[in-house]
């Protein structure tokens, strides 16, 4: 509410249904932040556990990610309802969201596990990474619309890939539309590159966990 009052009166152009556009995209982002950084806090908390029994070294990153996926679920249901009490009609777009979610999902895996994988290593991880995450996320156009830039700049936003990410699973809601196959295309490519690096970043190191951590 707060945000809806501030940022409305401060874009040079009204934001039609702000309350829905700006939760669309907190709900995403704080699935992403919260599920990395639970990832990394597994990692380093996990230390004394992974050096009396055999556990996967993964688990802590998939934990995170499952209780991710659930707070996520849970809280699409009152972003439903504020779309429908501002009088939004849901279109038959939204049946594509789930897909934005598991191309999500598999981002925050891959970053999960390459931030598992520095923790062990850098212990000043955690406090770091806060900071970028706060960078990233004004980096990204959840508060704003892309339009706040001017026309010359728009490509700076694209060089995010939370934003790809991000279009994919708000435009069905709040556009009514199903994003085009490029951005699909885009926002898959940015998913399976970040789980490919996470997935080999950590397992070569894989071995070295329970004596570090």
């Amino acid at each position: 509410v707060v945000l809806t009052l501030v940022f409305t009166n401060l874009f040079r152009f009204a934001i039609e249904y702000y309350p829905v556009y700006l939760l669309s995209g907190l709900l995403l982002w704080n699935f992403f932040s919260n599920t990395t950084i639970q990832a990394l806090q597994g990692m380093v908390l996990s230390g004394g556990l992974l050096n009396r029994i055999y556990v996967p070294k993964s688990v802590f990153t998939f934990s995170a990610l499952g209780t991710g996926l659930v707070n996520l679920s849970i809280s699409i249901i009152p972003l439903l309802a504020i779309t429908l009490i501002l009088g939004m009609k849901i279109h038959i777009s939204v049946l594509v969201m789930p897909l934005a979610i598991v191309l999500l999902a598999i981002f925050a895996l891959g970053v999960g596990l390459i931030l598992a994988a520095a923790a062990v290593y850098f212990a000043d991880m955690l406090p770091v990474y806060e900071v970028i995450l706060t960078l990233w996320m004004y980096a990204t156009p959840i508060i704003y619309p892309p339009e706040i830039l001017p026309p010359d700049r728009i490509w700076l936003l694209k060089l995010n890939p939370m934003y790809y990410l991000l279009q994919v699973f708000r435009r069905p809601l709040y556009e009514g539309v199903v994003p085009e196959w490029s951005e699909w295309a885009i926002a898959t490519a940015v998913a399976l590159a970040a789980f490919i690096a996470g997935s080999v970043i950590f397992t070569s190191r894989i071995n070295e966990y329970a004596y570090r951590t």
